[in-house]
């Protein structure tokens, strides 16, 4: 931190916290990721990182997960796509998809959670995105979960589902109606 500081560049207070934060996460540190993840967050809005603010949002609802706060985990994902539509960049979000079918997940909500992951998928690939294996091994542990729950017939309907809707759609219909 204390190089970061020295650059005199804020972007990299903000860049080393959130590196600490996901440190915390991926040794499943839940409660230190927790307050880590308010710290980040507050600087990251406190500097006007907003697109920032929305990515530890992301993250944190998968601390919420793991806790089993349900309730958290929504509220921290509809201000992540709150945040990500006032940048216009919500209806494009595969990253934010993969906390989606997180949620969707946790619900049992198998197949919403098959129809999330194809369009999270297809996103990812449309835009070349590879996951970091923090974000990767959820939705991976879903895509096993659904495979072993529905049936092939199922599954390929649900693809086909997944085909005529945006991620903006999906969104909304699960976690709820964005109002900037």
């Amino acid at each position: 931190m204390a190089l970061a500081e020295e650059s005199g560049d804020d972007w990299w207070l903000v860049v080393v916290a959130h590196i600490n934060v996901e440190m915390a996460r991926i040794n499943e540190e839940y409660e230190r990721a927790n307050s880590l993840y308010d710290e980040s967050m507050e600087l990251s809005q406190r500097l006007g990182y907003e697109g920032s603010v929305a990515t530890e949002c992301f993250n944190k609802s998968f601390v919420a997960l793991a806790s089993g706060d349900l309730d958290q985990a929504l509220l921290l994902l509809q201000n992540h796509f709150q945040i990500r539509d006032k940048l216009d960049e919500g209806g494009l979000d595969p990253l934010g998809l993969i906390a989606v079918v997180s949620y969707l997940t946790a619900r049992d909500d198998i197949e919403n959670t098959a129809e999330a992951a194809f369009l999270c998928r297809r996103l990812l690939g449309a835009k070349n995105i590879v996951p970091d294996p923090a974000d990767e091994a959820p939705l991976k542990s879903a895509e096993t979960l659904i495979q072993e729950s529905l049936t092939q017939e199922t599954l390929a309907q649900l693809e086909s589902r997944s085909l005529l809707v945006n991620c903006r759609d999906l969104v909304e219909r699960h976690i709820g109606a964005r109002q900037i």
